[in-house]
């Protein structure tokens, strides 16, 4: 199992205690992930993640170790940083650089998850916001259900239900049902 947490001290730390550079470092790629699975531009993913940044940056001083993870923090910043940006500006086309997400090396597999994502990609579109967003969270940041939880101010098993339901749906207009239905 592989942890997205970065190791922070379990007291409240002035925010010159904590490696910004590293949290950066650790959280960037996951960041941009979400803001691309949102907004579905390279380029507006890339802005989002700067200005989901430079807001982690500028309220520093307010992050408080005891409170939470870190993690937790960032992606309630990034969730509301990009949920303002699509109550600006709902994007024509979301999702259409998703198939370019680098995520394995086997090209097989590559060509495969790309077939998949191009098959959704008509399907995602007409996702409501809320619906977005998991997704987003979820498969975008790579969150678990009780940081998603987190985020969006719900119980873990809303999330969970919520999800769930929502990957059902999207396997019925894909003709795919793992469970034999």
């Amino acid at each position: 199992m592989k942890t997205h947490a970065l190791a922070l001290p379990a007291t409240t730390s002035p925010p010159d205690t904590v490696d910004w550079q590293a949290v950066y470092a650790a959280f960037q790629p996951r960041v941009y992930n979400l803001c691309l699975y949102a907004v579905g531009d390279r380029t507006h993913a890339e802005d989002l993640t700067s200005t989901i940044f430079l807001e982690i940056w500028r309220c520093r001083t307010r992050y408080v170790t005891t409170k939470g993870a870190i993690s937790t923090w960032i992606f309630t910043i990034a969730h509301r940083v990009v949920g303002h940006h699509l109550r600006q500006k709902r994007p024509a086309t979301p999702l259409t650089e998703a198939t370019t997400l680098p995520d394995t090396t086997n090209v097989e597999t590559l060509v495969e998850r790309r077939a998949v994502i191009a098959a959704l990609l008509p399907h995602l579109r007409q996702l409501s916001v809320e619906e977005h967003k998991l997704i987003a969270l979820k498969y975008g940041a790579g969150l678990t259900n009780r940081d998603i939880a987190t985020v969006l101010d719900l119980t873990e098993s809303t999330v969970g239900t919520h999800l769930h339901r929502l990957v059902v749906r999207l396997r019925r207009v894909l003709g795919v049902y793992p469970y034999g239905d």
